[in-house]
């Protein structure tokens, strides 16, 4: 501060404090706020003032609301300002009556409303304040100049309508001369009509047999035409019913020999593999016949031991058989050692296998090669043993070659129309995928159609997400949006996460609605979001802050996305910190938040930024730095940032950034 305006401030002070001691004043009264604020050093001023505004000294509560008003130190705030006039004016105080006359009179921060206007400068000026006085003249002047202006539009109207009878009254003179001069006119034209229908009426007559002859003509051509044309179209239909019998035939042939090749290479038997309990039993009993006791006790133990799960128990139980020339023990070792040596495992199920031990050998070699340890997996070995439980009556096998087999191996597209046949839901999804991308023709992508929807009716949510897409590009069918939003909305609502983000996008566009649903929109982005997708995540935060919502759950959001690095979000959740809307008011997180956005190249965010360096708001008052997020936010197209610079550059007090103080 320079030694002039701290004298000034010293001598300020002293005054005020003479005063006090005059009225019977303390320190840090109304007098010392009001004169440092005519000091302008508007935060000291605020500190005292705003106790004693809230305390209901209306003069305290007038310079409040003034500073507010004005953004005096504190955020400019039209709706804080109004309060507290309104505050002071409840109290008679003048000058508070006559800023808050002026802001309903200009309409800031309010509408326009001059009757209140009025009524407050009437408030003024009956308290002896002169320009609330020459401002109830002037709405009184205006007000008697409307009056003036509506009498003379009055009058203007009144001729007018008089002119108008006066108009009206010669044009009914003139209608019934007209009249007379009409009804002359129609006898004449009457006895020349006569005539002349006379004479038509004979024309007409030798027409109308003239007429009636060529109809006759034309009715008995259309006959012969209509009938020609009658048997050119049934030949057409039977000749088309004739080929759709022939094809369904051969298409029903088709599929009975289709049917007939898989089930011919599947060869079912028509009872599951015997299981090794029932292979146990058979070898005690059949070692009890032969009086080989010892292999009998050994079979009856690896029986207890299978059934009871423990492996060291089972282990030694088939090395026991093994010993004694039993190939079910190598399978019984198999199992023991699948959990924890797989390789080991393996070997012995192949040389159970080779030994002719069925049970369920080939199924358990084909998971090994398919889902054990990477060094295990062979796909073409997974698919070969699959191939062998098929055959050994594993019905689940099929399934799993159906799944391991490659879409463009020749050998996949039979064995999933078999078990779509059969009913199983995945290989109809799976099925309707590979004839969709195949699409060689119009009957593949109806074939497509059928049964994606059996298999989205089944509840397969992919299948459920795959067919509202289908609907709605038209694949195999018309286009129908109304349809492909139910799907959507299926999926979705089985938790399918990309289900949920179509059918949000659709809400927001009004694609398959009567009209956009963004609150519907807004749930399922939420349930999206919460599933752990950033892409819902960001898209939710871009609608949170287009809706600029401001409640717990929008709000929470906001800070996920945020956190998540979206910049929209961070420049949403900066502000709502700055403002302290939905939340506690906080600058310096605010800050933190709008650096992060503004650093990430927001507009908005590095011009809101410029405004808390040049505010002062959570950090050091900076102009160098508000005019450094001015230039870059100007230098990316916004005319608000060139504006702020160019009141920055000229220090000069005035509407260019009215939010903010402009003081050096």
């Amino acid at each position: 501060m320079s030694p002039a305006r701290l004298t000034l401030l010293l001598l300020v002070l002293l005054l005020g404090a003479l005063v006090r001691a005059e009225e019977g004043a303390a320190p840090g009264s109304l007098e010392q706020g009001i004169a440092l604020y005519e000091a302008r050093e508007y935060e000291q001023a605020y500190r005292i003032l705003r106790p004693l505004a809230d305390q209901g000294d209306p003069r305290a509560q007038y310079y409040v609301g003034r500073m507010f008003e004005l953004g005096q130190y504190v955020v400019f705030n039209y709706d804080e300002a109004r309060r507290w006039y309104e505050k002071a004016a409840a109290q008679q105080h003048p000058k508070a009556a006559a800023s808050l006359a002026k802001m309903y009179e200009e309409g800031r921060g309010v509408e326009p409303d001059p009757e209140r206007a009025l009524e407050y400068y009437g408030l003024a000026a009956a308290k002896g304040e002169a320009a609330a006085a020459e401002a109830v003249a002037r709405i009184t002047r205006t007000a008697e100049e409307k009056r003036r202006r509506e009498m003379e539009a009055l009058v203007r109207k009144t001729r007018e309508e008089t002119y108008a009878e006066a108009v009206r009254q010669a044009r009914r003179e003139a209608q019934a001369l007209l009249r007379i001069q009409e009804r002359e006119m129609a006898r004449r034209i009457a006895r020349i009509e006569r005539e002349a229908r006379e004479r038509e009426r004979q024309r007409q007559e030798a027409f109308r047999r003239e007429l009636e002859r060529a109809r006759r003509e034309a009715v008995a051509r259309a006959v012969r035409e209509e009938a020609a044309r009658i048997r050119r179209e049934a030949l057409a239909q039977v000749r088309d019913e004739v080929r759709r019998a022939i094809r369904d035939e051969v298409l029903a042939e088709l599929r009975a020999e289709l049917t007939a090749e898989l089930r011919a290479r599947l060869t079912l038997p028509p009872a599951a593999p015997t299981p090794a309990e029932e292979l146990l039993a058979r070898a005690a009993a059949k070692a009890e016949a032969e009086g080989r006791r010892g292999l009998a006790e050994a079979a009856r133990e690896a029986a207890a031991a299978l059934a009871s799960g423990t492996a060291d128990g089972l282990a030694e139980a088939g090395r026991r058989l093994a010993a004694q020339g039993l190939p079910l023990g190598r399978y019984l070792v198999a199992r023991a050692l699948e959990g924890r040596a797989p390789a080991q495992a393996l070997a012995e199920y192949l040389a159970a296998r080779a030994a002719g031990v069925q049970a369920d050998t080939a199924l358990r070699l084909a998971r090994l090669y398919a889902e054990g340890p990477p060094a295990l997996r062979d796909p073409e070995q997974a698919r070969r043993w699959y191939r062998e439980a098929v055959l050994d009556g594993h019905r689940g096998a099929l399934v799993a070659l159906a799944r391991l087999l490659p879409e463009d191996d020749g050998e996949a597209l039979p064995w999933l129309r078999f078990l779509a046949e059969l009913g199983h839901a995945p290989s109809q999804h799976r099925l309707a995928q590979i004839l969709r991308a195949r699409a060689e023709g119009r009957a593949d992508a109806l074939q497509a159609l059928a049964w994606e929807r059996l298999a989205a009716r089944a509840g397969i949510p992919e299948a459920q997400l795959a067919l509202a897409r289908m609907y709605e590009e038209g694949a195999g069918a018309p286009p129908a949006p109304e349809e492909a939003l139910r799907w959507y909305r299926a999926a979705a609502e089985q938790g399918l996460v990309e289900a949920q983000k179509a059918l949000a996008e659709r809400l927001l566009a009004g694609r398959g609605t009567v009209r956009p649903e963004p609150e519907a929109a807004r749930r399922w982005l939420e349930r999206a979001a919460g599933a752990g997708d950033g892409e819902a995540r960001a898209r939710l935060a871009r609608l949170l802050a287009a809706a600029e919502a401001t409640d717990p759950g929008a709000v929470r959001w906001l800070r996920a996305a945020a956190e998540a690095g979206e910049a929209e979000a961070q420049y949403r959740y900066g502000t709502l910190l700055l403002e302290g809307r939905g939340m506690m008011r906080d600058p310096v997180a605010a800050r933190d938040w709008l650096r992060r956005a503004a650093e990430a190249g927001h507009v908005g965010a590095q011009v809101a930024l410029g405004q808390v360096y040049f505010a002062g708001l959570g950090v050091a008052r900076d102009y160098r730095e508000a005019e450094r997020w001015w230039r870059r936010a100007a230098a990316a197209g916004s005319d608000r940032a060139r504006r702020y610079q160019a009141i920055l550059a000229a220090r000069i007090p005035g509407d260019g950034i009215e939010p903010l103080p402009l003081r050096p």
